[in-house]
């Protein structure tokens, strides 16, 4: 399912840290269109160092290979398989998200396209 994204990145990603976090996220189960875990988790399970992991998340976000949301205090990925790495494009039928901070709440709302 990700082969083509995997030998993209293959060409374009600065370490092999980036290839293996990515490579992590795709063989994980997916709940509601995307991936909850950590970043801690994923350097666990791959013997990295936090600030290693945290490049590559980082870069596989810029590069629009995933995208990070915070779902009810829960870290979510969404593995981006349509996008273009040139534009640095992300898919556009996820739900945009608005968080509105009032009074020392926290209220995040979802644009539900029709």
């Amino acid at each position: 399912m990700y082969e083509d994204k995997i030998g993209e990145l293959i060409k374009n990603a600065p370490t092999l840290s980036v290839l293996r976090v990515y490579y992590q996220l795709t063989t994980k189960e997916q709940f509601q269109g995307g991936i909850y875990t950590s970043k801690k988790a994923i350097a666990d399970e791959l013997g990295l160092s936090s600030s290693q992991a945290t490049s590559a998340f980082k870069w596989l976000k810029n590069n629009g290979y995933i995208t990070e949301t915070r779902i009810s205090g829960n870290t979510k990925f969404i593995i981006n398989s349509d996008n273009q790495t040139n534009n640095k494009s992300i898919e556009n039928d996820q739900p945009k998200q608005e968080i509105i901070k009032k009074g020392g709440k926290t209220i995040t709302r979802f644009e539900i396209p029709d």
